[in-house]
């Protein structure tokens, strides 16, 4: 990298199997929010995953810098907060309350940050970051408990766990195994109005808590349908939106009604 002016591909993080617990690893909440890159240098940009303006988007993140020592390109997400909680639905709500959670250091006024460590970089981080920065904060991470902060996330019903190697760089545009993500998310018993097989996928079209319209859900591999009639379907899913459908659902097993 040469102009920091320029966008960074962001980092990407393969999928965990489960917690676990390493004391070489950092682990942070996984905000269900937008992927952003935050950049001031000659001027503010916040930029999407894939490189496109979000200034005129979303109102009021003009004011991130204030927050910033510059020059610098930070990682992290924005995030709609509702009734205290992150909330991805909210992202598009006119007026939602943005927070961008910044939680890696590309580029400081030292320059370049991306061969470093993640402990260097997160270091370089707090120095970029004002305290009481408006509408900025600082990702809070624990070292080697991940399961239990695994726990606490699915207690509270937040999305999951971002476990990172302590030791790595930074890799602009690659899904690396040093940055691995662990999905929480929830379950439900929900009832099934029909199932049928497309191109060797089981689809069930189920009804999600409060709603009467039924949501086509694939089946995850090595479900079976029970003998006869089906009744209901355990889905696997990330949240409910405000109009009552499953975000990111997925059927886990399915059982007949009761006799």
């Amino acid at each position: 990298m040469t102009d920091p002016r320029g966008f960074v591909p962001p980092m990407l993080a393969v999928t965990a199997s489960g917690p676990f617990t390493d004391d070489d690893w950092r682990f942070e909440v996984k905000w269900d929010g937008w992927r952003a890159q935050v950049s001031l240098v000659d001027r503010l940009r916040v930029r999407s995953r894939h490189g496109y303006d979000l200034l005129e988007r979303f109102a009021g993140i003009g004011r991130l810098a204030e927050g910033l020592r510059g020059p610098v390109i930070l990682d992290g997400e924005l995030v709609a907060i509702r009734d205290g909680r992150p909330a991805f639905g909210a992202l598009a709500a006119s007026g939602a309350a943005l927070v961008f959670v910044a939680f890696d250091c590309l580029y400081d006024r030292d320059g370049w940050a991306l061969e470093d460590p993640l402990d260097v970089r997160l270091e370089r981080l707090a120095s970029a970051v004002a305290p009481g920065a408006p509408h900025l904060v600082v990702a809070d991470g624990l070292v080697g408990a991940g399961e239990a902060l695994y726990a606490q996330v699915r207690a509270h019903g937040l999305e999951g766990v971002m476990a990172k190697r302590r030791s790595s760089r930074y890799q602009p545009g690659r899904r690396s195994p040093d940055w691995q993500k662990v999905i929480a998310g929830q379950e439900a018993w929900c009832p099934v109005e029909r199932l049928a097989r497309e191109d060797g996928t089981l689809w069930a079209w189920v009804r999600p808590p409060g709603s009467d319209a039924a949501q086509r859900l694939p089946c995850a591999p090595g479900v079976v349908a029970p003998d006869g009639r089906v009744g209901r379907a355990r889905v696997h899913f990330r949240e409910l939106t405000a109009s009552g459908r499953f975000r990111h659902g997925r059927v886990l097993a399915l059982e007949g009604p009761p006799p």
